[in-house]
């Protein structure tokens, strides 16, 4: 089941068949975070059910699964009581412990620590986009080279691993976590114009990162292209998210 429709206020729980024990993943089409669990699921090939919210509008049965209205949330009705865990990177976690296949996370101790260790790097990245996205150049000024700047650590990373992947030869946990925001980027563009976009002369080790997460099953079925997301992020701006303009296409 795929709602594919945001659904709002007043719109009732999605009728599940009885019996049914499929993850449920309630989420939104454009949210960075829910596009990290939907990684991780697509790549452990695990089947689930999703449902889009439309977080200007919320529906009431959000609220009894996610206390604070917050998505992503993870349903689980195959255990006791059909809880949901929220955060997307706990999420995450408890998938890649529950299903062990095509694991995300490294099994070693010691690697998962790193792991975690370039994720919490990822601020200054996730800050410099914040003002590239709600602000732009025009309003703060060196916003661009800001994220440029924050991407340095995660180019030489790659750099000196020398591999395709910061896990190796196929993507893991930090390539997951971190490819939303990264796809996001190539709105750049559209919104501000090529003068305004980042400059990828000065991470060319990250610039073949991005063409080789493109390639990646999980990363193809869900991924959408700059202008798309420019589209949206524009009526986001305006006030009136277009959410489902997908389904008008």
């Amino acid at each position: 089941m795929n709602t594919g429709r945001h659904l709002g206020k007043g719109t009732p729980f999605p009728t599940v068949p009885e019996g049914d024990k499929l993850l449920r993943l309630i989420s939104g089409r454009w949210c960075p975070y829910g596009h990290r669990v939907h990684l991780v699921l697509d790549t452990k090939e695990i089947p689930y059910h999703t449902i889009y919210c439309d977080l200007l509008n919320k529906p009431e049965w959000l609220f009894e699964r996610s206390p604070l209205g917050k998505i992503p949330a993870l349903e689980l009705p195959n255990e006791d009581g059909c809880p949901a865990i929220l955060d997307s990177m706990a999420i995450c976690e408890y998938l890649d412990d529950k299903y062990p296949q095509n694991p995300v996370l490294s099994r070693d101790p010691l690697k998962k620590y790193y792991e975690k260790n370039l994720m919490e790097k990822f601020g200054p990245v996730g800050a410099a986009l914040y003002k590239v996205y709600m602000l732009g150049p025009e309003k703060a000024p060196g916003c661009i080279e800001d994220t440029e700047k924050a991407l340095e650590v995660y180019d030489k990373e790659l750099e000196s691993r020398n591999t395709p992947f910061f896990a190796g030869d196929k993507p893991g946990w930090v390539d997951f976590m971190i490819w939303p925001w990264i796809e996001r980027m190539a709105m750049i563009k559209y919104l501000y114009g090529e003068s305004n976009d980042v400059n990828y002369g000065k991470l060319k080790n990250f610039a073949k990162w991005i063409e080789s997460m493109k390639e990646v099953p999980a990363v193809k079925d869900f991924m959408l292209d700059g202008e798309t997301h420019a589209k949206y992020a524009k009526s986001k701006a305006d006030g009136n998210p277009d959410n489902d303009m997908l389904l008008k296409q």
